[in-house]
């Protein structure tokens, strides 16, 4: 089944596709309409034309709506056929254990409704702003144009001797571009037509743009009489290179029809070139969006059923939602039909079908989003000490989740706030002494022409105290390093400086105990040196990241009391993380003991002083002290 769903999900991806190029072009024939019908009789036939090509487009469009609905109720009907008979218990036990599992946060809303003897707990659910996808790779057409502007003069940068000239000429393309649209889509555009040129020469060499520059000099020169300019235009126009073959024919009708070379002549030439030279890149003319918003924002990795899991006095409560929940799933209005989406009836905002699901509870539950839970005793009059909502995606392969975390870290990367890695002790906020470590504004600075368009040039090794952040990020998610190559920070290493502090450390904390206090055997005293320096990490085994403006730490954690020691795993290791893990468990066991005393609003007494001594904790070390001591033998 789950292969037949790979497959419903394919043919829906693929409909999606096609209606969302047929709306854009849609839209764009619309205002072409609207122009032409503003000139008058002189445009009638193409006025006919287009109305007669926009009727055939609306009837394509609500074939294919009426085809991506029913590809969405098949496979809504597919997953709940594969999740909704089995218990949750029995997903889990689909899954491989090999493989780790990546959760996600969630919002929950909840509320207790009903009198007593018929409690219920309605609970609502919302993706995080970590899963929701909101970068557009299609271009506009002013973005594409924009970036021919950037290359071309990167290109002319290039060819300056003077290496701190050709630096500022090369900044200053991208300081252009970065004003228009900010760094992430500067970043975007740059690497798509980069990406055209690579397909059609094989390289990133875009020297075939001086064609360009050199007919657009031609018709600059004042001095040049109207015949000379003809006769200099010929020069490059006859050289062997495609682009030359795809606008000469144009060009040379402009020429034969204007011999003057008029305004709006030089004017059409310059535009035959620039179309020549998108089309070349690899752009149709219906390839580009006719806005810069033009597409729902959605997510992609819901899983396919929640279950909320809740307790109270030890006693543990367990309900999985009623429906499976849709993939993707739309999270906001589609700017392609905003008066169906954003409507008003009776004074009331009416919102589109695709999220109504987000105003409306009735419809969350339709889509796995919500549900209403009967409470039985002593939940209906206790209520909970802890609430929790977890959800697994049984119905993709290994292969298809990590594509779409790499789409989803793809559209982080270019989101207007972009994404990056987080050092530690990064401020959060704002203060009278310090600022945040994120700013919009510096993100868009010279810093981001690096970044965004060479990279941090990062190499894997196999040293691991030499390893990167984005190394090991990359190693823990099967990511390429690649994708993580242009983040900011992520160049880092936090987590091997953590493991270097460690041994630093050793001789004098936890090894000098060790052996002059337990007087522990050389063999056991250097075990536990080894698993101490490898994995006890107060910053953690992976670095934090910030998506937009939120911060997220990575946790790697698993289920301690069902941990077990594997032989054929751990080899020769075997007997001593036995030990270890019997240490811990004493470990846990009183650290359980302390929990109740850590600080929270909601716990008895005075609240104000509870959110005081929580804004008084620190994240990190900010202060130390030091002893001088020697060793016995030595006195």
């Amino acid at each position: 089944m789950r292969d037949e769903i790979s497959q419903v999900r394919a043919s829906l991806q693929a409909a999606e596709n096609t209606l969302y190029a047929q709306k854009n072009r849609q839209r764009a024939r619309q205002a072409q309409l609207t122009q032409a019908r503003r000139r008058g009789p002189g445009a009638v036939d193409q006025v006919t034309a287009l109305e007669q090509e926009l009727a055939g487009l609306n009837r394509f469009i609500e074939r294919t709506q009426s085809n991506r609905q029913a590809l969405l109720q098949q496979l809504a009907g597919l997953v709940g056929q594969l999740v909704l008979p089995q218990s949750p218990q029995q997903l889990a036990s689909q899954l491989d254990d090999s493989l780790p599992c990546l959760l996600f946060p969630v919002r929950i809303e909840t509320r207790f409704m009903g009198a007593a003897g018929a409690r219920e707990l309605w609970v609502r659910v919302f993706p995080d702003d970590v899963a929701v996808h909101t970068h557009e790779p299609a271009l506009t057409r002013d973005e594409a144009a924009s970036g021919v502007d950037y290359w071309t003069q990167q290109t002319l940068a290039g060819a300056v001797e003077d290496a701190a000239e050709r630096e500022r000429l090369r900044q200053g393309a991208w300081r252009s571009l970065v004003n228009s649209y900010g760094c992430t889509r500067a970043a975007w555009i740059v690497s798509e037509l980069k990406r055209g040129a690579l397909e059609r020469e094989g390289n990133a060499d875009m020297a075939f743009l001086l064609l360009r520059v050199q007919i657009a000099q031609i018709l600059d020169n004042a001095q040049a009489a109207p015949a000379e300019k003809r006769s200099a235009i010929m020069a490059p126009l006859d050289t062997a290179h495609p682009l030359a073959a795809l606008v000469r024919d144009r060009v040379l009708a402009l020429i034969q029809a204007d011999a003057q070379l008029l305004d709006e002549t030089r004017r059409a030439i310059r535009q035959a070139v620039d179309e020549g030279v998108l089309t070349y890149l690899g752009f149709g003319p219906d390839d580009f969006k006719p806005e810069s918003w033009s597409r729902a924002p959605r997510t992609e990795i819901m899983p396919d059923r929640f279950v909320l899991i809740g307790f109270t006095n030890g006693i543990k409560l367990e309900q999985p939602f009623p429906n499976a929940v849709p993939n993707p799933l739309i999270v906001g209005p589609d700017p392609q039909a905003l008066g169906d989406e954003l409507a008003q009836r009776d004074g009331d905002l009416v919102l589109g079908e695709a999220f109504a699901w987000i105003g409306d509870f009735e419809k969350a539950i339709t889509v796995g989003m919500a549900m209403r839970l009967p409470l039985p005793e002593p939940f209906a009059s206790q209520g909970f000490d802890r609430l929790l909502v977890l959800g697994l995606r049984v119905s993709s392969s290994p292969a298809e989740h990590a594509a779409l975390l790499e789409d989803l870290l793809d559209n982080h990367h270019y989101a207007p706030e972009g994404m990056s890695f987080v050092p530690q002790g990064t401020p959060t906020n704002n203060t009278d002494d310090q600022r945040a470590g994120f700013s919009s504004a510096e993100a868009d600075g010279d810093a981001g022409f690096a970044l965004e368009t060479q990279g941090l040039g990062l190499q894997a090794t196999d040293d691991d105290l030499k390893k990167t952040d984005a190394q090991r990020l990359a190693e823990a998610l099967d990511l390429g390093l690649d994708r993580l190559n242009s983040l900011a920070h992520a160049d880092g290493q936090d987590v091997a400086e953590a493991k270097q502090m460690n041994r630093a450390l050793w001789p004098a904390t936890l090894g000098y105990f060790l052996e002059e206090l337990l007087e522990l055997q050389p063999a056991v005293i250097g075990r536990i040196r080894t698993f101490f320096a490898a994995a006890v990490l107060a910053r953690g085994s992976l670095p934090a990241l910030r998506v937009g403006r939120q911060p997220y730490g990575v946790l790697v954690t698993s289920a301690f009391q069902k941990w077990q020691v594997n032989e054929k795993v751990d080899g020769s290791e075997a007997a001593f993380l036995r030990q270890v893990y019997d240490v811990l468990k004493k470990v846990e066991t009183q650290w359980q003991a302390l929990v109740g005393q850590v600080s929270h609003i909601d716990a008895p007494g005075d609240s104000f002083a509870h959110l005081l001594n929580m804004l008084g904790l620190q994240a990190s070390s900010v202060d130390f002290a030091r002893r001088i001591g020697t060793y016995q033998t030595a006195l």
